[in-house]
């Protein structure tokens, strides 16, 4: 048996902790953070492993969980990299951003209103991840495990009878979702004369019942009915149309196998957006093996008619190697098909091979045109990115209070790096006066989150008491747990209070650990440190010479400490011959960066600069 990952934003903790015990009560084995983290563990990879070992993908869908990044990237491995079942869990009303609307396309969508035995849609989503998971449910003895829970006894019911069929998985009896009571009278069959005989009529009519519009109530039963006569006389788009209520179970019994060929017939009739949703079952595996160059395939052949979806799940295949061999021209010139076609995502998407010249000419001011197309549609990712073109002059004279505003308007939205940069901007009056407390605020916003870069920066906060009382203890935690996030900066800041004794005990090996670490992946201040270490023997025995070694890296990756402590070497003798006039040398060039130790150490020895 298997357990069921759930997803969420930590904005919806609470909701997430009582599906959690929900789950929990009814013996489905779950995966969530933060229960499951190994302490000390790095947080990327338990994540990726816990997502491709799940047996089902939960996600609870809000507007925090689209704009937060770490769901996304969850969402981005379940369903892309491992190809999970995915249980969506829609807790409000929301409009699907361009991200969850590629993720989550031809997938259904289970509205709750709260998360307890009795609400509507609750029995689809606990019938759907126990089957997934291998359990047993009887969901007749829902109410049964309530009232036992509440007793704090066991339940007396039939907790564990036979595994629903997967094909009754998530069928909609109405707008809000709510399960067809076994006692519930059917919905009154509307009568065959009501109906037009057109079939391009009937399939509008459908189309009104499916989405509840012009004044018809939304009816999946009703809407199938009205696809269904039309299919009868050819209409390749009440074809397709019902291949996606056959892959939903949306009015008729949920069939992956029949929804893929409804797709196909309506195919052969020249509806192109069958061809591309053949394509997307292929690359889910739903219906069909999943089959990523059968779906390449599809999108290929869905391009070709003009399809401006096709042309950017192209991009987005050409972009990753997907099922082809990667390449960033084809990648380009198919996002910039989309773009110019009005697809938010794709816009987004082109700007960034325009500001990096990927794929295509680099031209920062064509980036930011499109980036601001796709802003202008709303696209969080897009807010982001026409901020941060305006802090670095990329594209347009630089800007701090347009770029603060961006990242105030992103920030808004949830999006976690902009949140991170509010409090930035705040911290070191970037375009806004300088407000400690508000970047400590942003920061923890932005660290809630899972943000590595603001637990940093909270770090920082707590050591200095800078918008918050100063406790080391607090910063080196903060310190730690952007570290197990594999944030390169922290992992040295946690070097630095090891040494120092900054809220922990002063350990000398555990720093030069993290300095090493840190060394690795090219820090040039670990570097200079770890020359210290060595040069008086601090966690490494004693050793000049690759204390000078040291300084040497880390003077070439731009340390001026490490000038002024190769100067100090070459004056002492330390590691290198003696030689007062290389010392001059590299005291003068740091004191020219600012080096303090380096001009008074000139003018000891009668030197200026």
């Amino acid at each position: 048996m298997g357990y069921a990952f759930i997803s969420y934003s930590t904005q919806n903790q609470q909701s997430a902790d009582a599906l959690r015990a929900l789950f929990h009560r009814h013996r489905v084995d779950v995966w969530m953070a933060p229960y499951d983290i190994p302490a000390g563990s790095k947080y990327a990879a338990v994540i990726t492993r816990a997502v491709r070992e799940c047996a089902c993908f939960v996600l609870l869908l809000s507007d925090a969980s689209q704009s937060s990044s770490a769901v996304d990237s969850e969402v981005e491995l379940a369903v892309l990299t491992y190809h999970k079942s995915v249980v969506t869990v829609q807790l409000e009303d929301v409009v699907l951003n361009d991200s969850f609307t590629f993720y989550l396309h031809n997938r259904q969508i289970v509205p709750v209103k709260t998360i307890d035995e009795n609400a509507p849609g609750i029995q689809k989503i606990l019938s759907a991840v126990i089957a997934f998971t291998g359990q047993t449910y009887d969901p007749d003895d829902l109410h049964d495990a309530k009232d036992a829970a509440a007793q704090k006894q066991p339940a007396t019911g039939k907790l564990f009878g036979s595994i629903p069929p997967l094909d009754d998985f998530l069928k909609t009896a109405g707008t809000t979702g709510e399960i067809a009571k076994k006692t519930a009278p059917p919905e009154p069959a509307l009568p065959d004369e009501d109906l037009p005989t057109d079939p391009e009529k009937l399939f509008s009519l459908g189309l009104n019942y499916e989405n509840g519009t012009n004044g018809k109530p939304q009816d999946y039963a009703r809407a199938v009915r009205c696809y269904r006569l039309a299919a009868e006389q050819g209409h390749a788009a009440a074809l397709n149309n019902l291949g996606g209520c056959s892959l939903h179970g949306w009015g008729m019994p949920k069939d992956p196998v029949k929804a893929v060929e409804y797709y196909r017939k309506a195919a052969e009739r020249g509806n192109v957006a069958a061809i591309f949703n053949i394509g997307v079952c292929y690359a889910n595996g739903d219906g069909v093996p999943v089959d990523k160059k059968e779906a390449f395939r599809y999108y290929q052949m869905a391009a070709e008619k003009d399809y401006v979806s096709a042309f950017y799940t192209l991009g987005l295949y050409y972009e990753n190697g997907w099922a082809c061999v990667k390449d960033d021209v084809k990648a380009a010139e198919y996002y910039r098909k989309a773009a110019d076609r009005g697809h938010a995502t794709a816009q987004n998407n082109y700007g960034g091979c325009l500001l990096r010249g990927r794929g295509v000419k680099k031209d920062e001011a064509e980036a930011l045109r499109y980036y601001k197309m796709a802003a202008d549609q709303g696209n969080l990712v897009a807010i982001f990115n026409v901020g941060v073109c305006y802090e670095n002059g990329q594209g347009t004279p630089k800007d701090e209070a347009a770029a603060f505003r961006y990242y105030k308007l992103a920030a808004e939205r949830g999006h976690a790096g902009a949140i991170f940069n509010v409090g930035r901007c705040y911290e070191f009056a970037k375009g806004v006066a300088q407000d400690y407390p508000m970047a400590f605020h942003y920061y923890q916003l932005a660290a809630e989150k899972g943000y590595a870069a603001a637990l940093n920066n909270l770090g920082g906060c707590y050591l200095h008491g800078r918008g918050t009382p100063k406790d080391e203890a607090a910063a080196f935690r903060s310190y730690m747990a952007a570290a197990n996030k594999d944030y390169l900066s922290a992992i040295y800041n946690v070097a630095v209070c090891c040494e120092n004794g900054q809220g922990t005990p002063q350990n000398y090996e555990m720093a030069v650990k993290y300095y090493r670490m840190a060394a690795e992946r090219g820090h040039a201040d670990a570097l200079n440190n770890l020359g210290g270490c060595s040069l008086r023997g601090k966690g490494v025995p004693l050793d000049e010479a690759a204390a000078v070694n040291y300084y040497l890296q880390a003077a070439q990756r731009g340390s001026i400490s490490a000038y002024y402590n190769l100067g100090y070497c070459c004056e002492y003798g330390k590691g290198t011959p003696a030689n007062r006039e290389t010392a001059v040398t590299y005291y003068k060039y740091a004191a020219q960066h600012g080096n303090q130790n380096a001009v008074k150490a000139l003018k000891r020895l009668g030197e200026s600069f």
